[in-house]
């Protein structure tokens, strides 16, 4: 009987031995189970972490003078011509997701196009989780009252202004949820 050599290959030295079955399937187990973890964290972990509306108001007082690109870059979302008048151009964008279930449901730019100076007009409407007057004076606690609803329509606000080294900022809060801050407008001075 002849037996036949097999020749050896440099490839047969890199499998790992053979092991029993029952061994190998909890190795098996092991690895996937720890592949799996290791997903998981990674999808639980964001990519990058949502800023607070606070943050984002104080940074958007910052770019005055307004522009459309600093606001793109700055929100993430990207503005669109909406309507033009004789004197100013309307761009609208949103929304933009933030931290604590914070959204800017509408980004409202206003640009001035006939050629005179002009820092730009900015309103933000809020949606998502409410934004309370508490936590409005924890950031502005030297606001001045500007309006408060007369009776004569649901859509009257209470709104409140701030001035900052930039321009003015004001608040809004509408008379159908008087607790919650609908709009914040951004007003640079010139």
């Amino acid at each position: 009987m002849t037996k036949t050599i097999r020749p050896h290959h440099a490839a047969d030295s890199l499998k790992p031995p053979r092991k029993c079955g029952m061994v190998m399937i909890r190795q098996n187990a092991i690895r996937y189970f720890v592949l799996i973890m290791a997903a998981v964290a990674v999808a639980a972990t964001p990519m990058f972490s949502r800023p607070t509306l606070w943050q984002v108001v104080r940074q958007l007082g910052n770019q005055a003078p307004f522009t459309k690109e600093k606001l793109e870059a700055q929100l993430g979302v990207p503005l669109a011509r909406k309507s033009q008048n004789d004197f100013f151009t309307f761009f609208e964008g949103g929304p933009v997701k933030l931290a604590n279930g914070v959204v800017i449901g509408k980004i409202d730019l206003r640009l001035r196009h006939d050629g005179q100076a002009h820092p730009g007009f900015l309103v933000l409407t809020l949606a998502g989780q409410c934004v309370t007057v508490p936590e409005l004076r924890q950031h502005y606690n030297h606001l001045s009252l500007l309006d408060v609803p007369r009776g004569r329509s649901v859509n009257e606000v209470t709104s409140a202004e701030a001035t900052e080294p930039w321009g003015t900022i004001s608040f809004a809060l509408p008379v159908t949820n008087p607790t919650c801050i609908s709009t914040i407008a951004f007003k640079p001075t010139p």
